[in-house]
């Protein structure tokens, strides 16, 4: 108890300065989960991702083995619940059905429920400390697969498009003729913002300077040259009305109704993408534990740090959250700015908790370009850097190739699928030395 009073003044300033980086990051990896239901609800996405912040962040900090650790969504989640929503809609779609929107949001949240068991379950059974036995490559090219993931999942919001139609084409030359050249500008001057203001303004995230000021030059281009840009109702180019009002866990109802109904055609979608966000969950978060140790000094508990993730998520889950993992950004923020503690992670939710309460009619003019704009940045930053130093390396060519086939098929297939193929490619390369 000690402990925790000597230094809440630092946890404090730390906690909120990891919930300052984490706001944009939320509301982006919210919108961009729910992106494939379409502009409609992008609203629904950014609470989505600002629940999935505030009750990971409190309960993994509470509950979890690193007291430093910050969660919240990351890329990895978003990439898996994303591609869950698509699977959803597309089932419906092949039975005959119209699309249930409710039905497959409640569908995706009860996936992250199952995700956090199976991180309980992984804790339980003290397996947390296998993910050190995934190679790095395969670990780097995971990460690099995500990013362009990532990248490519942004493009047609940062050039205005909101028909969806790129991805049938894959034509550049489409895609500036198609692009709404205001919101492509506005998208270009939030990135080089993000990129300056990181070189020039060290004190203040990188991200909430491009969140503030690439909103600002959304509705300065819209004032001077389209009043349509400053429209709230049906705009497609902002994130829309924020539902307002103290979050509850409306979602204990929907999943024992779920319980009920729930078939084989369900499970086949929900169990991979539950295992999917589980897994991969925990590999994140004990990475971030990793670099947590490195910066403090300390040690942390994988099995305690993975059930703590678990309740996180499904505490999340029941509010209408996102799944959440360690952010190895945010805690480093967070470390550098003196949090040591448990406390800093629980006051991180909380600070998100208050700007949502008090601030959420704002946020829904935030202009989707920007936020696209944040993740594209967020998704270069994502790369691994020792794995494009191998590229010149004669002696990393085992290593480099483990690195492209596990991007390959993170992209091209499934993020478990390449992560079960890289282990196989990296172990049979190491027996064939």
């Amino acid at each position: 108890m000690e402990r925790f009073k000597n230094n809440l003044k630092a946890d404090f300033t730390g906690g909120i300065s990891a919930a300052i980086i984490a706001l944009p990051l939320a509301m982006g990896f919210g919108v961009s989960i729910f992106a494939p239901l379409g502009p409609d609800y992008s609203a629904t996405g950014a609470l989505a991702g600002m629940y999935g912040a505030i009750f990971t962040g409190i309960f993994a900090a509470l509950f979890g083995g690193t007291p430093s650790q910050i969660t919240g969504p990351t890329g990895p989640m978003s990439v898996v619940l994303s591609a869950t929503v698509a699977s959803l809609m597309k089932f419906q779609l092949e039975i005959g059905n119209e699309i249930n929107i409710p039905l497959i949001l409640t569908l995706t949240f009860f996936a992250v429920c199952m995700g956090g068991l199976v991180q309980i379950l992984i804790g339980l059974l003290r397996a947390g400390s296998a993910i050190k036995f995934i190679p790095y490559p395969v670990i780097a090219g995971f990460m690099n697969g995500i990013a362009v993931i990532i990248f490519l999942g942004q493009i047609e919001t940062f050039f205005g498009i909101t028909d969806g139609k790129f991805f049938e084409s894959f034509s550049l030359i489409w895609l500036i003729n198609s692009s709404n050249k205001l919101i492509l500008l506005v998208g270009t001057m939030t990135v080089g913002i993000i990129i300056l203001s990181g070189k020039l303004v060290k004190k203040v995230p990188s991200a909430l300077v491009g969140l503030l000021l690439g909103s600002f030059c959304y509705f300065t281009l819209g004032h001077f040259f389209n009043d349509n840009l400053l429209q709230f109702k049906n705009n497609p180019f902002i994130i829309g009305a924020i539902p307002s009002g103290f979050p509850l866990p409306k979602n204990i109802h929907e999943f024992s109704l779920i319980l009920k109904e729930i078939d084989i055609s369900m499970l086949k979608i929900l169990i991979p993408a539950s295992l999917s966000l589980g897994i991969l969950g925990s590999i994140d978060s004990l990475l971030t534990s990793l670099v947590a140790d490195v910066e403090t000094k300390t040690r942390h508990n994988s099995n305690q740090e993975l059930i703590g993730q678990g309740i996180g998520n499904i505490v999340a889950s029941l509010f209408g959250g996102v799944s959440g993992a360690g952010a190895t950004v945010r805690t480093l923020v967070n470390v550098k700015s003196g949090g040591r503690t448990k406390i800093s992670g629980i006051i991180h939710g909380l600070f998100l908790l208050a700007v949502l309460l008090f601030l959420g009619p704002f946020a829904g003019w935030i202009p989707m370009s920007v936020l696209a704009g944040i993740l594209i940045v967020t998704s270069y930053n994502m790369i691994n850097s020792w794995s494009l130093k191998l590229v010149s390396k004669k002696t990393a060519k085992k290593d480099f190739f483990v690195v492209i086939v596990v991007t390959t098929v993170t992209v091209v297939v499934d993020l478990m699928v390449a992560v079960a193929i890289g282990f196989f490619v990296a172990t049979a390369l190491l027996l064939y030395e």
